[in-house]
């Protein structure tokens, strides 16, 4: 079996990153390689969803609460970490935007022979494609980012995973390379575990309440706005409810414009959440609601339509499928499979 190394520069919250990052571990453990995992930050919360015979290894770190300055600034952390992989690994596997830098620093600096891996969830987008949507650090920084992310992507001499179309459009258009699609996996029989009246009952919901609901951070690239009034138009009569999950610096905004519309009454913020009660909320709820725009990918609504619940505005019509069928997929991909060496 082989020995593995996953680098993933900042595992901040129970987000879609952090859960691809957290299963693919996972699963690559379970087929029997050895896998450590090597990153800068690796929040308390979420320890508990990665499996103890992972090994995390935590580079040292500049310590900054504020979570966009913490992502824009560990970016210049890559090298560093990059020079925390020691000894002999047959594949190290870069995931998030950051890592790529990781990655060509390991193959130009440090000259290693291991297969090198790129796993691109979405080039970052403060760069391209959401330039409007940028504040002021953004706009900043972007100047010495933007050169740097597209020789380390175009240079790096690592292979490509994207996991969705759009993304692989994404990186032909924007460094000129191929890619491969391997689609991120979803928890089946973890989200098929409640019936809607055990998960309400549970809590604490009504059982004949129209149930709609939102996962994600509250962020204007996520238009909950327009979520918003998709609710209220859809809406059965005055006594739905809408469950906004999740936080963000969007969040006070959002509750304002909930009082516009006139739904405040209506509308529960209910912060993050995380392990069971995602599951119980995706199965408590009719109606699940996606706006965000271009999302690469979004497992949140695979979670949903898994969980039985109908995604608006519309569904993906992305594969449902396992993290093992996901994780083999991967290895398919790159040339290992889980009986074989690289």
């Amino acid at each position: 079996m082989a020995k593995i190394a996953i680098i993933f520069p900042r595992f901040s919250g129970p987000y879609g990153g952090e859960n691809i990052a957290i299963n693919t571990a996972g699963e690559l453990d379970n087929l029997g390689h050895r896998v450590d995992l090597y990153t800068t930050y690796f929040s308390q919360d979420i320890r508990r969803f990665i499996k103890p015979t992972v090994k995390i290894i935590e580079s040292p770190r500049l310590v900054i609460n504020n979570h966009n300055l913490a992502n824009f600034f560990v970016y210049f952390f890559m090298p560093v970490l990059a020079s925390k992989i020691k000894g002999s690994y047959d594949l190290i596997l870069g995931q998030t935007w950051q890592a790529a830098l990781a990655l060509w620093w390991l193959k130009v600096i440090k000259r290693t022979k291991a297969k090198l891996i790129y796993h691109c969830f979405e080039p970052p987008r403060f760069l391209y494609d959401l330039k409007k949507e940028r504040g002021l650090l953004a706009k900043l920084i972007s100047p010495i980012i933007k050169p740097m992310d597209k020789i380390a992507v175009k240079f790096g001499n690592h292979t490509i995973i994207s996991i969705s179309d759009l993304v692989r459009k994404w990186v032909k258009e924007i460094y000129q390379r191929d890619s491969v699609i391997v689609y991120p996996g979803v928890e089946v029989e973890r989200f098929q575990k409640y019936s809607c009246k055990e998960a309400r009952r549970r809590l604490g919901l009504k059982k004949d309440e129209e149930i709609f609901l939102s996962v994600s951070k509250l962020h204007p690239r996520k238009r909950l706005k327009w979520a918003m009034r998709i609710y209220k138009r859809t809406r059965r009569d005055q006594n739905s409810l809408l469950i906004i999950a999740g936080s963000g610096p969007y969040e006070n905004e959002l509750k304002k414009y909930a009082q516009k519309i006139g739904i405040t009454d209506r509308t529960r913020f209910i912060g993050v959440i995380s392990g069971e009660a995602v599951v119980l909320y995706n199965a408590a709820a009719d109606y699940f609601l996606f706006t965000a725009k271009n999302e690469p990918f979004g497992i949140a609504p695979q979670e949903a339509r898994v969980a039985g619940v109908k995604v608006l505005p519309k569904g993906r019509p992305y594969p449902i499928l396992t993290w093992q069928e996901s994780t083999k997929n991967l290895l398919s991909k790159i040339g290992l499979d889980d009986k074989q060496q690289l």
